[in-house]
Formats: C-alpha cells, sequence, structure tokens
C-alpha cells in the first residue's frame, strides 16, 4: 500500500497510512530517495518529512545515498534537516554527491556537517579531495571542498596525498612542487597536456594503468591517444558502484 501512495505523492493517503501503521516508515523513505514521482518540489520534501516524522531512518544505506542522486534537492534538504541523521553516514555520502558533478548539492551536505577528510571504507579509501580528482570535478569543486577544511595532505591506499594524485591527473589546482610527487607523476602530468616526448622514467604499473579508463571517463580523448601513444593498454573499465557501498555506523 505504501508503494503506491508513495508513486502517487499523495500527501493525505500517506499522513492517514503511517497514522495506523507508522512501520511502513523506513521503506516508504527508501522508494521515496530511490524513484521520487513526479511531483513538485514541496510535494517532494512534505513526503520526506510525513516519513520521518513517522520514525523513518535517516540512516538508512539506501535513503541518504540515493537523494544524492537527483538533481531536485527537496528530498536531501529534507533529510539534511533530521535530527537523526548520522554525521559519519552523511560524511560518507558525501563521495557519492560528487559522483553527481552537483556543486549546490555538496555544500548543502558540507554545510550540514560533512567531513571532507572522512576515509571511504571501500576501494581506494579515498578522502572527498582524491574522490574529486578522479571523477574530474572542477576547480570550483576542488575550492569548495578546501574552504571546508579538506587537507590535500591525506593519502589514500595507494599512498597518494589528493595533492600528489592532482599531479597524477594532470592538474595543478593542489599545487605542483609537491615534495611526495615522483618523476614518474611528472610524467604522467604532462600525458594529460600532450604527448610523452620521453619514456617513463619507471615502468608502469596498476595504478597508472587505470589513468586511461579515468581519461576516457571524463571525455579526455586527447589524453586517451597520449597515453596509447605512451605505451599504456587497455582493460576493461572499472564498474561504478551500482548501490550503497556503505553502511551506517
Amino acid at each position: 500500500m505504501i508503494e503506491i501512495t508513495i508513486a502517487a505523492a499523495d500527501i493525505g493517503a500517506l499522513s492517514d497510512l503511517l497514522t495506523t501503521d507508522p512501520s511502513a516508515a523506513t521503506e516508504g523513505l527508501v522508494q521515496l530517495c530511490i524513484d521520487p514521482p513526479k511531483a513538485d518540489s514541496g510535494t517532494l520534501r512534505r513526503l520526506t518529512e510525513i516519513l520521518l516524522n513517522a520514525g523513518a531512518n535517516p540512516n538508512h544505506h539506501e535513503t541518504l545515498y540515493h537523494a544524492c542522486e537527483h538533481a531536485n534537492h527537496a528530498i536531501l534538504e529534507a533529510l539534511l534537516a533530521s535530527p537523526k541523521l548520522e554525521p559519519p553516514w552523511l560524511s560518507y555520502c558525501l563521495l557519492h554527491k560528487l559522483d553527481q558533478d552537483d556543486l549546490d548539492g555538496v555544500r548543502k551536505m558540507l554545510q550540514r556537517g560533512a567531513d571532507p577528510n572522512l576515509r571511504s571504507r571501500q576501494g581506494d579509501r579515498e578522502m572527498s579531495l582524491h574522490h574529486a580528482i578522479r571523477r574530474g570535478r572542477d576547480t570550483a569543486a576542488l575550492d569548495l571542498l578546501l574552504s571546508f577544511g579538506a587537507r590535500a595532505d591525506i593519502i589514500n591506499i595507494h599512498n597518494h596525498t589528493a595533492r600528489r594524485q592532482a599531479i597524477r591527473f594532470g592538474r595543478t589546482e593542489l599545487g605542483f612542487a609537491a615534495p611526495e610527487a615522483t618523476a614518474l607523476d611528472h610524467w604522467l602530468f604532462r600525458l594529460w597536456h600532450g604527448p610523452a616526448s620521453v619514456p617513463p622514467p619507471e615502468a608502469l604499473g596498476k595504478q597508472e594503468m587505470r589513468l586511461l579508463d579515468e581519461a576516457a571517463r571524463m571525455g579526455r580523448h586527447d589524453a586517451v591517444q597520449n597515453m596509447l601513444g605512451a605505451g599504456f593498454t587497455q582493460a576493461p573499465c572499472e564498474p561504478l558502484p551500482p548501490g550503497p557501498p556503505l553502511t551506517a555506523d
């Protein structure tokens, strides 16, 4: 019954249903976040608030995660306003909001208290700056994260600081003279801007080969050609996360 009510965006029916069966609130919130009905922002926000007031769990692993996927922020804003939202889960989902290239949404999450330096539990164990660079987010996104305290000197699982990762991705916003950057990092930097003029200073490993797929995902066809010309080999693209990768603490 709650599935039909959510799909119809019927505020009155939802209120009546939850009055008699509040246990359905979290189920309804998950559905709303994954597949919101076609409705105006006010209706979407009110639906979310009714579900939360009835006891829906804003920290269920599919709520905030999927709310981050929508350009309309009505559901996201209602979740962020919930006093029950747990800061660690908010911080983990910040990385997924960065996947959407939605600067305003990222700002709302940071203003709510998302920690840009919280390490992901999966994959490369990255923080927000690393993730933004890997996803090809622009300078404005990096500046926003920095303005909320993101640190460029924390390492991921590959021992790459964010500023070193930026160099490997052909970027200078975090500084070009990072003391931890190697000759190979600077050789990789040049491939994003032109063909290689010299061989790599050391053998290319798995992490270097990944740059080929990542450049392709960003639509950087010039960099792809430079990498292929420098001896990179094509490998199957790593799939993007199909769903919530984490569980709330």
